[in-house]
Parts: C-alpha cells; structure tokens; sequence
C-alpha cells in the first residue's frame, strides 16, 4: 500500500491538487487508494480491509501467532493511546500475555509497516544524546535491529534512568489508527483529538525525515522526567554522522523540541530542567494554524 506525503498534496506552485480538508485528512488518513476514493464510504471500506487483510492475514500468516485475541487487544489499546509512552509490562498486561510474547507482537507490528516506535531522549554525563543507530529499546533494556524501512527507525537511548523503559508508538497512518479503532469521526466530535493530531505530524515528519534517519543523521525521540515534565516529539539532527573524518570541531548537533497541540491557544514554555540539559535547543509549537510549512 502507497501512501502519499502531505506534500503530495500541492503541485509545484503550491496549489492544491486535492480538495481535501485537514480534518479529512485526520479521518482517513493519506494512503493513496483513501485519497483517490472519492466517497466517505469508499475510504471506510478500503482502511477496514486493509486492517483486517494486514492484521489478521499478513501477520497471522507470516508469523506463529497463537492467540489472535491477545494481538487484537495490544493493538488496539495501542491506537487508543497513541503518543503516550507505553513499556511492555503495560502491553502485556492489557493484552494478557507474558512481556516475551508482547515484545514480538510489538516487532510484528513494526515488521509490517503499522507502527513506529520513537524512545526517550537521555542525557549522558556530558549532556550528549546516546545513540544506538538503527535500534530500538525494549523494556528490559536489549535491542532489536532494524526490520525494515520504518522499523526501529527512531534510534536508541540506552540509559539507567530512561522513565520506565517505555516507547512512544505511532502509527504510519492515522487512517489506520482510526479504522483499528472503528472511529472516522471529524476530529472536532473526539476526545482523542490531540493524540490523532500528534500522530498525523509525527507520521509525516517520519516520511520527510525517513532516509536521514535509516543514515542516521536525524533522531527522533521524547522526553520525560520524574517529575511529569515532558516534551510531546523531538529531533536530534546529527551532522557529524555524515562526516567520514575525524575534524577536529564536528558539527555541532542540533535539537529541536515541539510540542504538538490541537488547541491553538495553549501558551506552553520548555521545562526549565529540560532547558538546563540542552540550553542549544530550539522549541517550536505545532498547531492546525501554522503547521504546513512544517510538513513541507
């Protein structure tokens, strides 16, 4: 299945190709079939066989998945809490399975292209990031390689105090998200609306941002504290990762945090802890108001 980028949308001079609202993009998605299906019905239909043609088909089909249930409940308690940082202890609980099997559901999910997992931005003693390129942190601490384009994507930060171990997970389209939750409602009629607007400009600054990541010169992460303070989506950009000598002054990383709100009119400020970490950072605030030159 294609799917098409925000970008997609526009021709060349920045005229729309497509009569589409934003909130018709926040209800099915960009798969490109969704966006040529020209009936509400239509685009219904086609994310509804795809879940149950990549869920219960092609996963089932290429894995040993003995309890078919238990993967239906992960996921969709998955969708639910879209951008809320889950550890596998929780998804196993929900899903009522041990953490091993909930770990490899969670690889399946990101081996056929449904999800994405985004971890925890550390600091080390010396205030850098850790990388572990192309991995991904499960709860008890180990990693797994990259399984494909979108798999493990994000990076890795492995350290003792990362909150609980947990991960971010993001679907690579909100019209999946929506259909494994059987809701196409306008996102003004949802409760849920900030965790589908976070999950639509993640998933397309992951399609912007894809080969950069795979290189990885870009990382995508969070960042929590103890304390409750949190940073909703952020980039490490690492240009020193491209360099193939040892300069003596790298370049200089830079990171840029966002926070992600559906309500526009929300006032919000870095932590201050988060500021002393990384005084370079550069914070920007997402909104339905000035977001398009962010997925351009």
């Amino acid at each position: 299945m294609k799917y098409l980028t925000f970008a997609d949308l526009f021709e060349s001079d920045s005229q729309p190709v497509f009569t589409l609202s934003l909130e018709e993009l926040l209800q099915f998605g960009l798969m490109e079939d969704v966006i040529y299906a020209k009936s509400t019905r239509e685009k219904t239909k086609i994310l509804m066989d795809y879940i149950e043609g990549q869920l219960f088909t092609d996963i089932l089909g290429r894995a040993r998945v003995q309890d078919v249930d238990a993967l239906a409940r992960m996921v969709v308690y998955i969708a639910k809490n879209t951008g809320r940082d889950l550890s596998v202890r929780e998804l196993a609980q929900v899903a009522r399975i041990n953490q091993r099997t909930a770990q490899r559901y969670s690889e399946l999910l990101q081996d056929a292209g449904m999800v994405v997992l985004v971890p925890a931005l550390i600091a080390s003693a010396a205030g850098d990031n850790t990388n572990a390129a192309n991995s991904s942190i499960n709860s008890d601490g180990a990693s797994s390689d990259k399984r494909s384009d979108f798999s493990n994507m994000a990076g890795g930060n492995r350290l003792a105090k990362n909150v609980g171990g947990k991960l971010k997970y993001y679907f690579t389209d909100v019209g999946i998200r929506n259909a494994l939750m059987d809701d196409f409602r306008s996102p003004n009629e949802r409760l849920d609306n900030g965790r589908l607007w976070e999950n639509f400009i993640v998933q397309e600054r992951l399609k912007i941002l894809k080969d950069k990541i795979i290189l990885g010169l870009v990382e995508l992460n969070f960042w929590r504290n103890y304390s409750n303070q949190h940073i909703d989506y952020i980039e490490v950009h690492n240009p020193a990762a491209a360099s193939t000598s040892a300069a003596a002054d790298p370049p200089i990383r830079q990171i840029n945090a966002y926070e992600i709100r559906w309500l526009p009119q929300q006032t919000l400020m870095l932590p201050k802890k988060f500021r002393s970490l990384y005084p370079e950072a550069k914070f920007r605030i997402v909104t339905p108001l000035d977001y398009a030159d962010f997925l351009n």
